[in-house]
């Protein structure tokens, strides 16, 4: 069985007003970087401009893993090149 849980942005800012939280997973444990890090990107994007956690789990008969990491808003601005 597969569930979802969704919420919109007041539901979040009502839970923690001060950090973002993005949450995947993955049923390929190779996957889990690349994962990792296209929801590092999607949360330090988020329209409310919170530092962030990012939570990803990989589920698979090769072993499970989950990684945990928090990222500050500034991370991004520092990466970004103009234009």
């Amino acid at each position: 069985m597969s569930r979802t849980l969704r919420c919109n942005i007041e539901d979040l800012a009502r839970w923690h007003p001060w950090f973002f939280l993005e949450v995947s997973g993955t049923e390929t444990r190779g996957e889990l970087a690349r994962r990792h890090r296209k929801k590092v990107a999607q949360a330090l994007r988020n329209p409310l401009g919170w530092d962030a956690y990012v939570v990803v789990c990989a589920f698979s008969s090769e072993g499970h893993r989950i990684r945990l990491s928090f990222h500050h808003v500034q991370e991004l601005a520092d990466d970004e090149t103009p234009g």
